[in-house]
């Protein structure tokens, strides 16, 4: 398929085909994990499908004026939109139980789905950011820490990375921002030379900074917040957006 390594978000109407036409007549039992498609899938009794929902289909709902900024996208991609609105909809009635990540994500659910759901959070290895060395403390907030803050996170439009850099070329505070994607080149552009950015890095490198930063910057609204949960497994402060799933998280 042409650009689908490259330009994927274009083939979003095509997927509905894609995911029912799977099989899964020889299994008794199927979890999909999804925020789109997959919970769409076709089975026949007996076998039960469960649906671990990472939230409602983002750029169809509660991302979506965020995703179609464009007035011009907007208007070309009506139809599209409509048409995965209804399918998506119908595709949520399909599982026999569905799953929310976080309470932000169940009252999604309950809003565009219509739909009950169970409450299980996603699993964390909390030991993997644990400083060994902090772990022997009674008291996280007294271990000498580095003069930066952090922030982790994928470089897409949702996850908001412009606010932090923006909050920053005012503050004059070093910040360090890990992770890659399509919005890379622009927040660059935007920051300062006290925003510096050292792309993807492996969990030991990423928990050591987890140890060594002043706080995580999380300035999005999250589905959950894998981070916020791995800076506080390293005795690490979190400064967040008071949205989403990040209020069963971090104490305000």
């Amino acid at each position: 398929i042409p650009f689908a390594k490259s330009r994927h978000e274009f083939l979003g109407t095509f997927t509905p085909i894609a995911f029912e036409n799977f099989d899964f007549s020889a299994y008794d039992l199927v979890i999909s994990v999804t925020s789109e498609a997959a919970k769409g899938i076709i089975i026949k009794p007996p076998t039960v499908h469960i649906c671990y929902c990472l939230t409602p289909t983002r750029y169809l709902w509660s991302e979506y004026e965020l995703y179609f900024r464009n007035p011009i996208l907007r208007i070309v991609s009506k139809p599209a939109v409509a048409y995965l609105r209804f399918w998506d909809k119908l595709a949520a009635q399909r599982p026999d139980v569905m799953v929310a990540i976080s309470s932000a994500v169940q009252k999604r659910i309950k809003r565009y789905y219509e739909r009950d759901s169970k409450l299980i959070y996603p699993p964390v290895d909390t030991k993997k950011f644990q400083n060994p060395r902090l772990r022997r403390q009674a008291n996280f907030k007294f271990q000498k820490r580095g003069n930066f803050f952090l922030c982790v996170s994928r470089l897409i439009p949702y996850k908001r990375v412009d606010l932090a850099v923006e909050a920053f070329n005012k503050l004059s505070l070093p910040l360090l921002v890990v992770g890659k994607g399509s919005e890379e080149g622009k927040l660059k552009r935007m920051a300062k030379s006290n925003i510096i950015f050292v792309g993807e890095l492996t969990d030991e490198k990423v928990a050591d900074y987890y140890s060594k930063c002043l706080a995580l910057i999380f300035p999005q609204e999250e589905d959950f917040g894998l981070t916020a949960v791995e800076a506080q497994a390293a005795g690490t402060p979190v400064v967040a957006y008071k949205k989403g799933g990040v209020l069963d998280i971090v104490i305000d």
